[in-house]
């Protein structure tokens, strides 16, 4: 099966990486996922895969275009940011 965006794809190769990682609200996010909230979207090996807010799951679900929706609560999510900040949980993801 064909990746949905091939060129991000591509370029990824090129750059030896294994996936491009959103974390904040921005136009490359919605374009990607197809979801405007608070969220977490990766794209790697051709699919979209988005991490959203326990209360954004059901609409996440029904409204994205996300090949995989998850809940932050499954990766423990907030107790790592209390722990660690932000940004720096965004890398482990």
């Amino acid at each position: 099966m064909a990746p949905a965006y091939p060129q991000l794809t591509r370029f990824l190769d090129a750059a030896g990486t294994d996936g491009y990682l959103i974390d904040g609200e921005d136009s490359n996010q919605y374009y990607l996922s197809g979801f405007r909230g608070s969220s977490v979207t990766l794209y790697t090996g051709g699919a979209v895969r988005l991490l959203v807010p326990d209360l954004e799951y059901t609409r996440a679900s029904s409204d994205s275009d996300a090949d995989s929706v998850r809940r932050f609560s499954e990766f423990g999510y907030g107790s790592k940011v209390n722990e660690h900040g932000r940004r720096s949980v965004a890398r482990e993801y």
